[in-house]
């Protein structure tokens, strides 16, 4: 944890997506394994952990240097994709406890909100609408809208741009280290909720095991029922 004092007021939040809002990180890692078998290039899980939080051609340049391969980072999206929609394409795109619930008290309050994240604008939409958080994200910057993914702190720039607030003035939510780094680099209060890797000390301002816990530690309370 490192210190910092939280906006107050806080004036926007501001959220990570895949692992933070979707419980889709463990669904991505076993969908990463399968593609990259057909392609005839297993991966193990460490190597594969190793990717979270990053966007596609960052992963398809460290899996390339990794395999000593040089597939197109269209080639590697689109056979994991594909592993991953055939992973949801029943049961939908599951939510992490409490997500749907924290972003409704969040509108009823007319605290703005995003949805900032190194995921494709219409990959990043259509696992929204197929998911319980359909038609609760009213604001969303996909890392293809930006110049850099993260650890790169543009697209948390253009979410806070797109929402009228400061950086220093809003919250933060993120699962992974290489998220925290971005929204901190970016200027905001960064609270860090791990999910499929520990977090590294000193990235994120506060450090909780739930969103709901996290939603708390701020001051944001919502009711989990």
């Amino acid at each position: 944890m490192s210190k910092r004092t939280l906006p107050a007021p806080i004036a926007a939040v501001i959220f990570d997506l895949d692992g933070l809002l979707l419980d889709t990180e463990r669904l991505a890692l076993e969908a990463g394994a399968e593609a990259m078998a057909e392609l005839g290039h297993p991966l193990g899980q460490a190597f594969l952990l190793t990717l979270v939080g990053a966007d596609a051609q960052a992963n398809a340049a460290r899996i390339n240097a990794h395999l000593g391969t040089d597939y197109d980072a269209a080639r590697i999206t689109s056979a994991w994709n594909a592993a991953l929609d055939r992973r949801t394409a029943v049961a939908g795109v599951p939510v992490k406890p409490g997500a749907p619930g924290f972003l409704a008290d969040l509108a009823r309050r007319g605290l703005p909100f995003a949805v900032a994240t190194n995921s494709h604008t219409a990959n990043a939409e259509s696992k929204i609408e197929r998911s319980a958080l359909a038609g609760q994200v009213p604001v969303l910057v996909g890392v293809d809208q930006v110049r850099a993914g993260k650890p790169a702190p543009d697209v948390y720039l253009e979410a806070a741009r797109r929402l009228g607030v400061a950086p220093r003035d809003a919250v933060a939510f993120e699962d992974s280290d290489l998220g925290a780094r971005a929204a901190r680099t970016a200027g905001l209060f960064v609270v860090q909720i791990p999910d499929a890797t520990r977090p590294s000390p000193g990235l994120a301002h506060m450090v909780a095991e739930t969103l709901g816990d996290g939603a708390r530690a701020v001051g944001l309370a919502f009711e989990t029922s």
